[in-house]
């Protein structure tokens, strides 16, 4: 799983290095979690799709110069790729 996660973080970071943020970086550490139902699956799916969009709003954001909608299709692109 860490392999996965890795490689997925390392293409968003490239990619967002590129195109919008030099400095962009990555918290420490990322939460791991079984999936043992659909339920869980659900929440997990949407905390995916919305996490883009509430970090325009999230006080650790230094930032605010990335458009929640920007961060969102650009999030969209990658993941379509895994």
């Amino acid at each position: 799983m860490s392999c996965i996660i890795n490689h997925f973080k390392g293409a968003v970071t490239r990619n967002i290095h590129k195109n919008y943020d030099p400095h962009f970086s990555w918290q420490p550490r990322y939460y791991d979690h079984i999936v043992r139902n659909e339920n869980s699956l659900n929440c997990i799916r949407s905390y995916i799709q919305n996490n883009p969009m509430n970090w325009k709003s999230d006080i650790e954001n230094r930032t605010h110069h990335l458009s929640s909608q920007k961060i969102r299709s650009n999030y969209d692109h990658l993941f379509n790729h895994f």
